[in-house]
């Protein structure tokens, strides 16, 4: 273990233990047994410990049960063809961590401290990535105020913790399209608000939405701008792209969407393809006029959960339009298996994008 990161007796014990995946994992329904926590109070950040995963004991005044002053981020390690286990781009998840950070008025973790301590972290879990393709180690970092306080301010202490979960794909179908709900009552997030951090009130303001849409048999929903409803913005928690005649076209990041890494991985990537992709506004009439008139012929969501799922269809009002005939489309699964490739370890990646543990 590196210097600076204590790793318990408890905690190396478990961490060299027998390891036994259930053959179907699901997504977050099984955790490593060890985490890494670190605390900050009186202005600085304490000794970052991993320890053994336990629940946590907290004081019913605690400042996150009430003001929700929290962030997480959510990162993937993957298991190589040669056996060893690999980051995907864990630089870029950590200065998003940190912006959300100063959005909610958290103390930010240095930069390379932070990356760090993920490495650090999974080194220490790397036993639990599972080996089969499409799974991976879910990497879990959470902040979260401690103050117990019921006075409104932030707080000032606060818990840091690393948490894992080995994961399969993220829909029970794996990578077949979704169905989505085109959502025109409840909206997501506001130009000036949180929706680009990533905190749970932002997810939990999306629930009611996607329950409403699950109960009528929908995969996700679409969300739309929260002044006009005419702009699409994203899913619940995946970016989206839409193939106009020639290229893709993905909502511009404004402040209401979530900068998503494998968005602009898929941008990085779809470039170098020769793919032509462009962030401008998308008006979802336009986009349903498009797919009616057969102009869109592809769509897909992504997010680090999910990686690349292609979209069948949308569905406004109860009508629906199909991309594709509800097949993936040519260029969504290439680009699916170029970055899958990329995580993986079956084509060298660009520099940065994979770190060893």
């Amino acid at each position: 273990m590196a210097k600076g990161v204590e790793l318990t007796a408890e905690a190396k014990k478990l961490a060299s233990g027998p390891v036994k995946l259930p053959a179907n994992l699901g997504f977050g329904e099984y955790f490593a047994p060890i985490m890494l926590t670190m605390r900050y109070a009186d202005g600085k950040w304490g000794k970052p410990r991993i320890e053994p995963y336990k629940s946590l004991a907290i004081d019913p005044a605690c400042a996150v049960l009430h003001y929700s002053q929290q962030i997480f981020e959510g990162l993937k390690a993957h298991r190589l063809d040669d056996g060893s286990v690999a980051i995907f781009r864990p630089d870029m998840y950590a200065e998003r961590f940190n912006r959300s950070a100063d959005r909610m008025g958290i103390p930010a973790i240095e930069k390379d401290l932070l990356a760090h301590l993920i490495v650090e972290y999974t080194r220490a879990v790397r036993n639990w990535a599972p080996a089969q393709h499409g799974a991976a180690l879910y990497i879990r970092p959470l902040l979260m105020g401690t103050d117990n306080f019921l006075g409104l301010r932030k707080s000032l202490t606060y818990l840091f913790i690393i948490m894992s979960s080995p994961v399969g794909s993220y829909f029970k179908r794996g990578i077949e399209p979704i169905r989505v709900w085109v959502e025109r009552e409840y909206v997501r997030a506001v130009v000036g608000g949180t929706g680009a951090a990533k905190t749970g009130g932002n997810y939990a303001g999306a629930l009611k939405a996607a329950v409403i849409a699950k109960d009528r048999g929908f995969d996700q929903v679409l969300f739309l701008d929260a002044v006009q409803k005419k702009w699409v913005e994203e899913l619940g928690g995946m970016n989206v792209f839409f193939m106009l005649r020639d290229r893709f076209v993905t909502p511009p990041l404004r402040g209401t969407i979530l900068p998503g890494v494998t968005r602009v991985s898929i941008l990085e990537i779809a470039k170098k393809m020769g793919i032509r992709v462009k962030e401008k506004p998308l008006a979802i009439n336009t986009l349903l006029e498009k797919i009616k008139n057969g102009d869109c012929s592809e769509g897909f969501a992504c997010g680090t959960a999910a990686v690349i799922t292609p979209i069948g269809a949308l569905v406004d009002a109860g009508k629906e339009y199909r991309i594709a005939n509800g097949k993936s489309g040519e260029n969504t699964s290439d680009l699916y298996n170029a970055l899958t490739d990329i995580q993986y370890g079956k084509i060298e990646p660009p520099k940065g994008w994979l770190i060893k543990v």
